[in-house]
């Protein structure tokens, strides 16, 4: 006779290894990901406990390497926070992990590279104005801060 629970352990952790292979996730991604294919909750908690034992998951190096890939990759820390918290990571933590990777010397400099990209991209616009407006709605999408966003452009020449 075929143990029900350890055959539906054996499944979810297969399905597990198939998610991380792509990246690492969060606990809550990995427990909605599991609900979502009809996992008990048993087995559910059964497979987040293995996963941390084994240190296959860990919401503070997810949290470290998402900060970290989304700020290179231009975006601040408003949009990192709204991404992560949708993936059940704490507001404290970004905020700890963003802090530890980045400053607002960085900050402010990765501002000022999205600015140059967006003059770059609007040089047909002739008003000052309008052109102030579409880099500070841009950048500010980026979730930057707009008291930071609002300097950079104020300390631009344009």
């Amino acid at each position: 006779m075929i143990d029900e629970r350890s055959d539906n352990f054996e499944k979810a952790k297969k399905y597990i290894y198939q998610l991380l292979k792509y990246r690492d996730r969060s606990e809550k991604e990995l427990r909605d990901r599991l609900k979502r294919k009809k996992f008990s909750s048993k087995t559910i908690d059964k497979v987040v406990n293995y996963c941390q034992e084994f240190n296959l998951l860990d919401d503070t190096s997810f949290t470290r390497s998402w900060v970290e890939s989304k700020f290179d990759q231009g975006f601040g820390v408003l949009r990192i926070k709204s991404d992560l918290a949708k993936k059940g990571i704490s507001s404290d933590l970004v905020e700890k992990v963003y802090n530890d990777i980045t400053s607002k010397d960085v900050e402010r400099e990765k501002i000022r590279v999205l600015i140059d990209k967006k003059i770059k991209l609007s040089k047909k616009e002739k008003d000052i104005f309008k052109l102030k407006k579409k880099i500070f709605a841009y950048v500010c999408r980026r979730g930057f801060s707009w008291d930071l966003v609002s300097d950079e452009i104020n300390n631009m020449n344009l």
